[in-house]
């Protein structure tokens, strides 16, 4: 029997291998879980032993519709991997949601937010300047505080406001003007294209050249190379990162995708940062103001990785449903090409540049910054009615505050996360009527639909309003009146054919997307293009 027992020291290798192996990789992957206390709201159903509510990653609005008509408070909880989740619904919750002060929109996101983790990991590396495998967040003991995981988060908030501020705005307009001229001559007079493509292109040289340099906005090689390496690390995240960050990370190639892109990246911007220190040029750029601070090139990849994701992708895919919105409504239109001629109008006495013989695109490149941000009421509510149509994904955060809190009449354990879906209001019945119809006249005097400021959050409400609201709703502008000044748009599918119909949209995307059935927009010269 001993005999049997026995094993030689040769054998026992493979053994102790096997083992080692099978802990770490149940440590990895099954880490322990925090029970919800008394208090907390009812468990979703859909849920499985040590992965959690995987649907939520799959499908989440309609994980989230089903899990609030399962509880009694509209409000659930469940777990993804080891995290701790509590959902909210309703204006109430919704409320204490967007204003409460113990929950951390910084740490909520780097957990379960795709983008902000690949940031995340990009900064962490490149600080390091090694190919470290970033854990994440950590879980919270039951009575254990937390400052945020590291300073990038106030680090980001405060350059990113510095970027976006008036005088900023004023400076980078001209060159804004630019681009979008530009842009739009390359168009041609009379053609198609697919505003998804063709806008997004813009929406990113734009950008690009307000956080980022003049360089690589000015030049189309760099432009498409720092194109290419976004759009790498914009699909190297593997969904299941938000419930096993650390194991997803290392045995998938997600996180060396983001290891090749991000280096990539760094030596493009370090070429241009060493070429100023080099032949002693500056630019008057964001560029040139973070060099002057002193920051680091990990900090710098980060600051403009992570603005890049905040901004081109919601204003890329957002300007191309607006374009498409208004190629399908001749009122909305006529609106805006109404509020062109006044602006023009109104400000022409305000510069000597303008000759009233000129197009109304010509003059509209004399506005000043005042014009754009105050003559456009129209064409703000037609923006607004687009994110309101074709925003999706959840509002994160977590409890970092060291107790237990409580948010819309639940608990929420300290170090859980809190979601909160934007579908839950902006598809809400009883505050806006036919929801999934596009109507810009919701907004007007007499409907005021969003009247509550708790019932639109397409900008962010409460603690945590969009820093990037001011710019983005700029370059939008300016895109939509110079091709609504210049073209007569009409939306075909790829075979040139009228659209009747937009095509549905799939809510369970995490974030705004191009459509399911491929757009375009057939545009010729307007007649009426004279002031």
């Amino acid at each position: 029997m001993l005999r049997l027992l026995a094993v030689s020291d040769a054998e026992w290798w493979p053994v102790v291998a096997c083992t080692v192996l099978v802990m770490l990789t149940s440590y990895l992957l099954f880490p322990s879980r925090h029970a919800f206390p008394p208090g907390a709201p009812t468990q979703a159903a859909d849920q499985y032993p040590i992965l959690g509510a995987l649907s939520y990653i799959t499908r989440p609005w309609d994980f989230y519709r089903q899990s609030i008509a399962q509880s009694r408070t509209g409000n659930f909880a469940f777990y993804i991997g080891s995290w701790s989740v509590v959902g909210f619904s309703g204006r109430w919750a919704r409320r204490d949601f967007m204003e409460s002060k113990e929950l951390s929109i910084h740490e909520g996101c780097v957990a379960l937010l795709p983008l902000a983790l690949v940031v995340a990991d990009l900064h962490v590396c490149a600080e390091s300047l090694s190919p470290v495998v970033p854990y994440g967040p950590r879980t919270l003991k039951r009575h254990e505080a937390v400052a945020e995981t590291s300073s990038f988060g106030g680090y980001f908030k405060k350059r990113i406001f510095r970027m976006l501020s008036r005088e900023q705005f004023g400076r980078g307009l001209p060159a804004m003007i630019r681009d979008v001229q530009s842009a739009v001559a390359s168009l041609g007079a009379s053609g198609t294209t697919d505003p998804f493509s063709s806008i997004y292109q813009l929406i990113f040289q734009l950008t690009v050249r307000n956080i980022c340099c003049g360089e690589i906005a000015d030049d189309a090689i760099l432009l498409g190379r720092m194109r290419h390496l976004y759009e790498v690390l914009d699909t190297s995240f593997n969904p299941l990162m938000q419930a096993f960050p650390f194991a997803v990370k290392l045995l998938t190639p997600s996180l060396w995708r983001q290891g090749w892109a991000g280096a990539r990246m760094w030596w493009l911007l370090r070429g241009v940062v060493e070429g100023r220190k080099r032949e002693g040029r500056r630019r008057e750029d964001p560029l040139q103001y973070l060099m002057d601070q002193g920051d680091s090139m990990g900090n710098i990849l980060g600051f403009t990785t992570g603005a890049m994701f905040a901004g081109v992708f919601n204003s890329g895919i957002k300007s191309g449903w607006l374009l498409c919105y208004l190629a399908k409504s001749p009122y909305w239109t006529a609106q805006i090409r109404n509020e062109c001629v006044a602006a023009v109008a109104r400000y022409s006495g305000s510069s000597d540049t303008i000759d009233r013989g000129s197009s109304v695109p010509d003059q509209l490149a004399t506005l000043p910054l005042e014009a754009w941000e105050k003559a456009f009421p129209m064409l703000g509510l037609c923006l607004k009615e687009t994110i309101r149509v074709q925003s999706q994904g959840n509002f994160l955060r977590r409890n970092v505050s060291g107790r237990d809190i409580v948010v819309g009449g639940d608990v929420v354990p300290n170090g859980s996360f809190a979601i909160y879906h934007v579908e839950d209001v902006h598809r809400d019945e009883s505050i806006y009527k036919n929801a999934e119809q596009w109507d810009p006249a919701r907004y007007l005097p007499g409907r005021d639909e969003a009247a509550n400021k708790y019932d639109y959050v397409g900008w962010g409400v409460g603690r945590h309003p969009c820093p990037g609201m001011r710019f983005a709703t700029l370059e939008i502008f300016v895109i939509t009146c110079f091709l609504l000044s210049t073209y007569d748009l009409t939306l075909v599918d790829e075979l040139g054919a009228d659209v009747e119909e937009l095509p549905a949209i799939d809510r369970n995307n995490d974030y705004p997307a191009k459509p399911a059935v491929p757009l375009r927009l057939r545009y010729r010269p307007r007649e009426e293009s004279a002031a």
